[in-house]
């Protein structure tokens, strides 16, 4: 993977809570948006050092908790502009709590 994919992610969870923070507020809390923010701002140096490293079990990790946080932020958006009937929702929670925790797990595991 390359940096500039990296950088596209990042910049595409950024401008999408953004978005959802300004332009599709619609009343909402916009705590998380930021918080989702601050996150990826941090996590980013340590993504970019690990780039620069050659292909370690846990850069991958790494990635798919980038690509992650990026398709929870998109999905957000999709439903702050369109809200999707719970039937969509409710499996797309599931499958993210799931990967989320398997990635935490093997990041504990590898640090073992």
């Amino acid at each position: 993977m390359t940096k500039k994919f990296f950088y596209g992610l990042v910049i595409i969870i950024i401008m999408s809570n953004i978005a959802m923070a300004t332009i599709y507020n619609n009343g909402q809390e916009i705590n998380s948006n930021f918080f989702m923010i601050v996150i990826t701002l941090i996590l980013f140096p340590s993504y970019l050092s690990k780039i620069e490293q050659k292909n370690n079990p846990t850069d991958q990790l790494k990635l798919f908790s980038l690509m992650l946080l990026t398709f929870l932020s998109i999905f957000r958006l999709i439903n702050r502009i369109h809200p999707l009937p719970s039937i969509v929702n409710l499996p797309i929670v599931i499958l993210a709590i799931i990967t989320g925790t398997i990635l935490l797990i093997n990041h504990i595991n590898s640090k073992k």
